[in-house]
């Protein structure tokens, strides 16, 4: 536990917390957006940096959920981010749609399951979702338990940008944050919300009306994700789902500028 105060210090002083709520290249006044756009597991808003940078072309709101912004020592990964998105739907007129990242997409699909009309006429886009097939072993619960807060000091996605070297560039990127500190705490409950009855059937009443709308879903080839039971999952949806093969986590903002037609 000393290890874990020591690590959480160090991230708030060297700025890496609080980070913001929202990041917008709107007037805070506008109501109207072309995309919003959420953020996965234990990250934040910040992850979209280089999207709401370099597209100018779009309205586009990137959002810290239920505390993401900060630290994950006080996000909540249950049942808040669902009722945010839902408040976002009533608050803003989305007029494109939504772009989300890996366990965001079960918190969408909670939202889904409580207020159906708010995703009337949205286009959604799920870039590797995690639908409650997150790879924890075991030992890595153990190692989590025993030492549980790591740091980690990277790239941030701007670097990116016009990197000579894309490939190295990718591998140390980590959606826009210098440090990323995490806990078991905050996972266990995540790995909670996803165990629930309720919550599969939400995610599969969700992939039913994604389904039905022709969307986009990048799914396959992620090593944080267990591919087979993922791939199962999505069997009986491949013919109505466009399933990009061989994504992964830290190409999930390189997609979504394809998807919005911007050139970040």
């Amino acid at each position: 536990m000393a290890l874990s105060r020591v690590l959480y210090s160090y991230a708030w002083i060297r700025g890496d917390f609080p980070g913001p709520k929202y990041l917008t290249n709107q007037p805070p006044a506008s109501r109207q957006i072309d995309w919003l756009l959420l953020h996965g597991a234990s990250l934040d808003a910040r992850m979209w940096k280089n999207i709401v940078n370099h597209c100018p072309n779009q309205r586009i709101l990137a959002v810290s959920l239920a505390n993401h912004n900060l630290s994950t020592k006080l996000a909540q990964p249950g049942h808040e981010p669902s009722q945010e998105i839902i408040k976002l739907l009533k608050q803003y007129k989305v007029k494109q749609g939504i772009i989300t990242h890996s366990s965001g997409a079960v918190w969408l699909a909670n939202a889904y399951a409580e207020c159906p009309r708010c995703f009337n006429n949205l286009t959604i886009n799920l870039l590797v979702p995690n639908f409650c097939y997150l790879q924890v072993s075991k030992l890595e619960r153990l190692l989590m338990d025993i030492l549980p807060s790591i740091a980690w000091e990277g790239l941030t996605v701007d670097s990116c940008v016009n990197s000579s070297d894309y490939e190295q560039c990718k591998r140390d990127y980590l959606f826009g944050r210098r440090y990323y500190v995490s806990n078991l705490n905050y996972f266990n409950n995540l790995l909670n919300l996803c165990t629930r009855p309720e919550t599969q059937e939400n995610i599969h009443q969700f992939v039913t009306h994604l389904a039905g709308q022709g969307h986009y879903i990048l799914a396959d080839g992620d090593v944080l994700i267990d591919n087979d039971k993922l791939q199962a999952f999505l069997v009986p949806y491949h013919s109505q789902l466009t399933i990009l093969p061989h994504t992964s986590h830290h190409e999930a903002y390189k997609y979504a500028a394809n998807i919005m037609h911007c050139k970040a």
